[in-house]
């Protein structure tokens, strides 16, 4: 069992982001339905981010509704930044319908292009990346996230890479592999 930082870093968390800036829009990795006609609980998604000349200023704190007042600024004004940003992990977020049927429905959501309004006991899950990952102007990133089952556990594995014109400039190591620092144990 790893001890003191590697586990830290191979740990989720759910946490209430305040400083925080989301550098591309989100994107869906996977959907659940509830009952379940799918036996197969793992899932694994594989997300591309192509670079973002507003690097999604217009998404917000990647927690939150997000502001139309700055989604209208950022369409008009042009681009003049295009250096080089830092990650420091992924952040999680999802949108469960609660009820649906015909045009009714309910939801709840932390996905800020969909955050419910008032909803103060839900957050997004931060996976940390156990190292800074670079992001020159330009540059793609790739991430492959799994949602994997086992010996009465469930937990989540990631990782992410950052490539330009076919070349790799940088790339994570899979972290939490086979659950080693954080799983969730299912009884």
């Amino acid at each position: 069992q790893p001890l003191g930082i590697q586990r830290a870093m191979e740990t989720s968390y759910v946490v209430r982001v305040h400083a925080a800036s989301q550098t591309h829009t989100e994107q869906l990795c996977w959907t659940f339905d509830h009952p379940s006609t799918n036996p197969e609980k793992e899932r694994t998604a594989t997300l591309e981010f192509a670079p973002d000349p507003t690097y999604a200023a217009a998404c917000g704190c990647g927690y939150g509704p997000v502001n139309p007042d700055i989604s209208e600024i950022v369409a008009q004004a042009p681009s003049s930044f295009s250096g080089e940003i830092t990650l420091h992990g992924l952040l999680g977020t999802f949108t469960a319908v609660l009820y649906s049927q015909g045009e009714s429905h309910c939801e709840i959501s932390t996905a800020p292009h969909r955050f419910s309004k008032g909803m103060f006991s839900w957050f997004p899950l931060y996976f940390p990346f156990r190292e800074p990952l670079r992001v020159p102007g330009g540059s793609n990133l790739s991430v492959k996230v799994w949602r994997k089952c086992g010996e009465g556990r469930v937990w989540y594995e990631w990782c992410a890479m950052v490539h330009r014109k076919g070349e790799v400039i940088e790339a994570t190591p899979i972290h939490n592999p086979n659950g080693r620092s954080s799983h969730v144990t299912l009884s």
